[in-house]
C-alpha cells in the first residue's frame, strides 16, 4: 500500500520563497516526520480471496504542477535529520519544475543521502527506454 501526501501548486512568483520560511511549511514537515516515524518498519497485509500477502509501507509526497506530477519517495529516510534535509530540498526541485514547458509528465524523485539532493527521473521516458521504444 502507498501512503501519499498530495500537494497541488499553482504558478506564483515568490510563493516558494515565502513558503519555505513559513510556519505552514514547518507544520507540514512536522506532520511528515511524524508519519515516517510511525510507519518505520511497519508491514501491511493485502488480503485476497486466495491468500494474504505481506507488503512494506511506501510513503511519498505527490505534487501536481502545471499538469505534471512529481512523486518524492521517502523510502529509506529514517531519522529526523535525514527527513529535514530531504524536505528542505523539495521546494527548489518544485521551483525548477515550474519553469519547464512540458505537460502531462510524471517524475519520480529519490533522495540521495550521500549527495543530499533529490535525483529526478522522467517516469515515462524510463519506461520507453526499458521497452526499447
Amino acid at each position: 500500500p502507498a501512503i501519499t501526501i498530495a500537494m497541488d501548486f499553482l504558478k506564483s512568483n515568490g510563493f516558494f520563497v515565502s513558503l519555505g520560511a513559513s510556519a505552514a511549511w514547518d507544520g507540514f514537515k512536522t506532520m511528515v516526520k511524524y508519519v515516517v516515524v510511525k510507519l518505520d518498519g511497519k508491514k501491511f497485509y493485502k488480503v485476497t480471496s486466495k491468500n494474504v500477502v505481506e507488503k512494506e509501507s511506501v510513503l511519498s509526497i505527490v505534487t501536481s504542477i502545471n499538469g505534471n506530477e512529481m512523486y518524492f519517495k521517502l523510502d529509506g529516510l529514517r531519522n529526523s535529520e535525514e527527513i529535514d534535509s530531504a524536505l528542505d530540498k523539495i521546494l527548489p526541485v518544485i521551483e525548477r519544475q515550474l519553469s519547464k514547458e512540458d505537460k502531462n509528465q510524471i517524475y519520480i524523485a529519490n533522495f540521495d543521502k550521500e549527495l543530499h539532493e533529490w535525483a529526478t527521473k522522467n517516469f515515462l521516458e524510463e519506461v520507453r527506454r526499458k521497452k526499447g521504444l
